[in-house]
């Protein structure tokens, strides 16, 4: 199985279906959950304090871009990688 995430962030589970051998009874065995984060592109990302009276003090603030490293070792034709 490869899960790719493309521009946002999943939490997600795997339902293997199967039938033991003698019996007619679908049984369920479930995988996860797994989380798949997808390119930090374009995201601003907040970095602060919470106060002595409980607002956030934003301190900093960044915008994170970048593409994904493992695309570059795949097939660009196959639409299966095309985010």
């Amino acid at each position: 199985m490869n899960a790719t995430s493309c521009h946002a962030n999943y939490e997600w589970s795997l339902d293997v279906q199967y039938v033991p051998p003698g019996d007619s009874t679908i049984e369920h065995y479930n995988v996860g959950p797994f989380q798949s984060y997808g390119v930090a592109n374009n995201t601003t990302v907040y970095t602060g304090n919470q106060g002595p009276t409980g607002n956030v003090h934003v301190d900093q603030e960044t915008t994170l871009t970048g593409s994904d490293p493992t695309l570059s070792k795949t097939d660009p034709a196959d639409p299966f990688f095309q985010c």
